[in-house]
């Protein structure tokens, strides 16, 4: 095997420099001279500018790039100090999470997975036992409609990871959490009403 590689590695060579001898002119001609002439004309148009045009545009570039860094971080900083001073609750961080809900099969598990702990919440409340992390979702009166409780059960037994990504220039794959969410909240809606009746 090495004997027979290297015998194709002598011929290679052998024919590269039979071109290389025959096609020196056609190099030249095609690649050398122009690329020359190039390097050439750079050569003079560098040198026919004064240096303290150079020097200026030095001092200016340092000069707008130490100012945008330091622009930037202090911004940076105003932005998290702002985010920090504004409370988030339970409302504003689900209300965050539906508006990137276009974003991707993991903002709209992750809102179905609330969806899912809040009615199990609700369930608990209405049967009178505490929220347990795994609890079911059934109890007295609990009748959702298919979509509704496929959506539900999804957020609560299934994760984002369980569904690939979409590929580029590729139809997404239809997942339970495709659901319009006003039904669901209708849903929820209803049953909290049914519990205060």
């Amino acid at each position: 095997m090495k004997r027979r590689r290297s015998i194709l590695l002598g011929v290679f060579f052998l024919v590269a420099a039979g071109m290389a001898y025959y096609l020196q002119d056609l190099v030249r001609s095609v690649l050398f001279e122009p690329l020359s002439y190039l390097l050439w004309g750079f050569n003079i148009l560098y040198q026919s500018i004064a240096q303290l045009v150079y020097w200026v545009l030095l001092v200016i570039g340092v000069t707008l790039m130490a100012f945008g860094s330091l622009y930037g971080k202090g911004r940076a900083r105003e932005l998290v100090e702002e985010e920090k001073l504004i409370p988030h609750g339970p409302l504003e961080a689900t209300a965050r999470q539906i508006s990137r809900i276009g974003k991707g099969v993991y903002y709209k598990w992750l809102i179905a997975n609330r969806m899912g702990r809040l009615t199990r919440s609700i369930l608990a409340l209405r049967n009178g036992h505490a929220d347990s992390p795994g609890g079911l979702l059934d109890g007295r009166d609990w009748n959702p409609p298919d979509e509704v409780a496929a959506y539900l059960v999804s957020g609560l037994t299934r994760t984002f990871a369980d569904f690939p990504r979409r590929r580029w220039f590729s139809r997404p794959q239809e997942t339970p959490f495709d659901i319009d969410l006003g039904q669901v909240v209708a849903y929820l809606e209803s049953q909290l009403e049914n519990q205060r009746d």
